[in-house]
């Protein structure tokens, strides 16, 4: 019998862009994360304000990668 373990992972970070560059950034961020939470089969969910992120990514984890 085998038991998928399920992990979650919160953090904030700050960011170092702001305006129109800062919205490109995380436009980059957001692409990139889509194709590689797919392939890890992760979810996950980014929150942006003025100078802050929040990011909550949850998923099972895989001997691989542990």
């Amino acid at each position: 019998m085998t038991t998928d373990l399920v992990t979650s992972l919160i953090y904030v970070s700050r960011k170092t862009l702001t305006g129109s560059e800062g919205a490109a950034d995380v436009e980059n961020i957001l692409q990139v994360a889509r194709e590689r939470n797919k392939v890890l089969q992760v979810t996950g969910a980014l929150f942006s304000a003025s100078n802050t992120f929040a990011q909550f990514i949850e998923g099972s984890v895989h001997p691989s990668i542990s």
